[in-house]
């Protein structure tokens, strides 16, 4: 039976190698992934707000908010909901509707927020002075349309009137 134990003893060494590969192969796909999410994040970074994605407007949103109610007075969830159903309703997706700072990559204010104390609810309102269609376009052009002259005939009837 010398034969029967160098082919367990083979087995063990071959099932004994492929652990100790796939540790150190564990190790290398941990520290690619931590690269790679380094690197994403150091690309996030420095975004302005017109570039951020969906989920990272709503955590800085979130963020805000929560500082928001601690320096005011307000309901937190309240805020919370209106500032996500404004953004499900793209009025806070410009540069415009939010002062957004890039450096701290903070919310800085909302200029169209603004909290009703009789009703105790938040609104965000339209930010900016809507400018009507009709001055955009150009200068109308006017028709004139030639007024037909009634043709009098020897009989003294005009031809138009029967």
């Amino acid at each position: 039976m010398p034969g029967g134990d160098s082919t367990e003893l083979d087995a063990l060494r071959y099932k004994t190698g492929c652990i100790s590969k796939s540790r150190v192969g564990q190790d290398q796909d941990a520290s690619a992934i931590d690269k790679i999410l380094e690197s994403e994040s150091t690309a996030t970074s420095g975004k302005p707000w017109a570039r951020l994605n969906q989920t990272e407007r709503v955590h800085r949103l979130k963020r805000f908010s929560y500082e928001y109610c601690d320096k005011n007075a307000g309901d937190q969830k309240e805020l919370i909901k209106t500032l996500m159903s404004g953004l499900e309703r793209k009025r806070l997706t410009g540069a415009k509707d939010v002062v957004y700072n890039q450096s701290t990559e903070t919310v800085t204010s909302i200029p169209c927020l603004s909290y009703h104390t009789a009703a105790k609810r938040f609104t965000l309102r339209r930010s900016d002075k809507r400018i009507s269609t009709t001055k955009s376009l150009g200068k109308r052009r006017v028709v004139r349309r030639r007024k037909t002259k009634p043709v009098k005939s020897d009989t003294g009837i005009d031809q138009g009137e029967s």
